[in-house]
């Protein structure tokens, strides 16, 4: 938008720079630079699924050995790959959509075997395991993005200012 000769979307962007911590980048300078990277939804999503995760070990007795054998190891992994997410490596990006990809047909599985057992969209089981999926669902959409933007990035894309 422009007002009275100034762009306030550029004025915008230089008072987001003078507020950033300094060494971290913006959603703002991501966008600018990586076209089609959403890895900064990504990590949010994969948080979030850790979260709900963590819910679930607790309050899912039917499945807590499998949950505390394999749900901490997977909040463990969620958020090792949320925080080495970037555009500058594609390879975690592709482990980011295998990741994503298991942890949804997983808790799709067990959201419906839930919802059979219980018959009731209420269930706190259902609804935090079914939370999972579509969070990896949206996880796994936005990796594919992502995906598909840095494969046509150049190099050149990807250097800093």
């Amino acid at each position: 938008m422009v007002m009275d000769g100034l762009d306030l979307d550029e004025e915008y962007r230089e008072s987001m720079k003078k507020s950033q911590i300094p060494g971290t980048t913006s959603l703002l300078d991501n966008h600018a630079t990586v076209p089609h990277y959403y890895g900064n939804i990504v990590r949010v999503l994969l948080i979030s699924a850790g979260i709900l995760l963590l819910l679930l070990i607790l309050l899912d007795k039917e499945m807590f050995v499998f949950n505390i054998a394999v749900g901490i190891v997977t909040v463990l992994i969620l958020t090792i790959f949320a925080g080495l997410t970037s555009p500058r490596n594609f390879s975690v990006i592709i482990v980011d959509t295998v990741v994503v990809a298991i942890l949804f047909v997983l808790y799709e599985f067990l959201a419906a075997a839930a919802y059979y057992k219980y018959d009731s969209f209420v269930n706190e089981i259902f609804a935090l395991r079914q939370g999972i999926a579509f969070t990896s669902l949206a996880a796994l959409y936005f990796c594919i993005k992502s995906l598909r933007g840095l494969s046509r990035t150049t190099e050149e894309d990807l250097k800093e200012e």
